[in-house]
């Protein structure tokens, strides 16, 4: 074999942690210390709290938090959205089998990816999950012991030190999402799972959560908030629903695979700290967006004493009749087409011409004398040019338009 191509394969191997002689499911070499981020201090294992666990592929990096669920944020706390009905959202969305569903059980998942297009060869270097699991803590306060305590939302954030390490990052998010019966994203169904999905198989792993029940908080918030907000993107939705503010430590989605790219040639992870802190609040929004939404469905005159609701907050922009939420209409009188025109089979009001629109069944009437053909309006224009212009014949035959 050529020294060079042997030499770009053996690269390869090296970039994909693979080396020669390796038995299968024997365990994956480790990233190897990039001398700059360890002579300034500033790895990953440095900056964020978290810590190295073992797979049988490999090493991968995970931090985890937890919160009670007693933590307010915005207007509610975390576990309010727990025993929430969901027949709205369910009679909204049946493709989305949303009849089971439980907050209890279900898996919030937000990823932050190599590219925003997709494609074969984008990946999820960043995976973020949030479950509530039973709360292990002493009680605060001595009403606290009396009473249950409300689960704990925990956040665990997996980390892609290298592309060798997606296979171990992919084995520890199989072992959470197989506790779970339910999924929960924002535009999860569109982009996050079939990109997850496709790494699973590229992998040869088992695919999880694949026809379970998925609540897209991007369909409901749209077919509320849409007429009402510039735009339904989460970061909007913060500010101008849920009223909450990031600090100076986020960064834009759209500059994260570039941090990440930086990162893996430098080995600074100074960067990285915001990425985290973007995912991680990101999980968090659409826990209070679920409380929200939920609750807003089920009572859509809740928060009218809120002064948020000027704003578009909850219980603002949703009224009976308005937003994305309407009932049938009534049904209106049969429609035919009359010269290319959309005419209602009924008698219009004396007086009134011809609607384009309907009549009695239609709020919109035109005035008297305009029926919104050609005919009439070349009429109306010959009756008000024809005092002061009229046609003339030449000798030659060729009429002229002279004024009177």
């Amino acid at each position: 074999m050529n020294a060079d191509l042997q030499a770009q394969l053996d690269r390869i191997a090296d970039r994909l942690g693979i080396s020669r002689g390796m038995t299968p499911g024997a365990t994956a070499p480790r990233p190897p210390v990039r001398p700059m981020a360890a002579s300034t201090g500033r790895s990953i294992e440095i900056l964020i709290p978290g810590q190295e666990i073992e797979t049988p592929h490999g090493p991968c990096f995970v931090r985890e938090v937890v919160y009670p669920g007693s933590t307010l944020r915005s207007r509610y706390a975390l576990a309010a959205c727990l025993g929430q009905p969901l027949d709205t959202l369910a009679a909204l969305y049946p493709e989305a089998n949303l009849d089971n569903f439980d907050f209890a059980r279900a898996a919030f998942l937000d990823t932050e990816t190599s590219g925003l297009g997709g494609g074969a060869g984008t990946y999820a270097f960043m995976i973020g999950v949030g479950v509530f699991e039973p709360s292990s803590g002493p009680p605060v306060s001595q009403e606290e012991a009396s009473a249950p305590a409300p689960p704990a939302f925990k956040v665990r954030q997996f980390f892609m030190r290298s592309e060798r390490e997606e296979r171990a990052v992919l084995h520890a998010l199989a072992g959470v999402l197989d506790a779970a019966t339910s999924l929960v994203s924002f535009n999860g169904r569109a982009f996050d799972l079939p990109l997850l999905t496709n790494r699973f198989i590229m992998h040869r792993q088992t695919p999880r959560l694949t026809t379970a029940p998925h609540l897209d908080l991007l369909h409901p918030a749209r077919r509320v908030w849409r007429q009402r907000l510039p735009s339904c993107a989460l970061s909007s939705l913060e500010t101008q629903i849920l009223g909450l503010r990031r600090d100076q430590a986020d960064v834009p989605g759209w500059l994260i695979p570039s941090l990440y790219f930086q990162y893996l040639q430098t080995g600074d992870a100074q960067d990285l700290v915001g990425v985290f802190y973007h995912n991680l609040e990101d999980i968090l929004s659409m826990v209070t967006l679920a409380s929200t939404l939920t609750r807003l469905l089920a009572d859509p005159w809740a928060g009218e004493d809120d002064p948020r609701a000027r704003h578009g907050g909850p219980g603002g922009h949703l009224r009976p009749g308005q937003g994305g939420l309407r009932r049938p209409s009534a049904p209106t009188a049969p429609r035919s087409r009359v010269r290319g025109r959309t005419t209602c089979d009924c008698t219009p009001p004396a007086g009134w011409g011809n609607c384009s629109s309907g009549c009695s069944v239609c709020p919109k009437l035109r005035k008297p004398g305009r029926t919104g053909s050609r005919t009439s309006r070349a009429a109306q224009t010959s009756r008000i040019w024809s005092p002061t212009w009229s046609w003339r014949s030449t000798t030659s035959g060729t009429p002229t338009i002279a004024r009177r």
